[in-house]
């Protein structure tokens, strides 16, 4: 997988496990997901569905590093 298609695929990550997307919408793949409008929860939503994708639990580093669509994006394309 390209790195342009595991960051749409980490951006659709995101997206869905957010009220609302548009929010994403906003935001490039190196904007922080806090201060571009993603609560904590959502964030920890974030965190729950990378769990499901790589079949394991997120470390507590990994879990505070899900802070941009890259970071998500580089995090789910280590475990390939």
């Amino acid at each position: 997988m390209s790195s342009s298609e595991s960051r749409s695929a980490a951006r659709a990550l995101i997206e869905n496990s957010v009220d609302l997307a548009a929010v994403v919408d906003r935001l490039s793949d190196d904007d922080d997901l806090a201060f571009g409008g993603v609560d904590s929860g959502e964030i920890v939503r974030v965190g729950l569905r990378c769990e499901d994708v790589l079949g394991r639990p997120l470390t507590g580093d990994e879990l505070a590093g899900l802070t941009s669509v890259r970071a998500v994006a580089d995090l789910l394309e280590g475990a390939r």
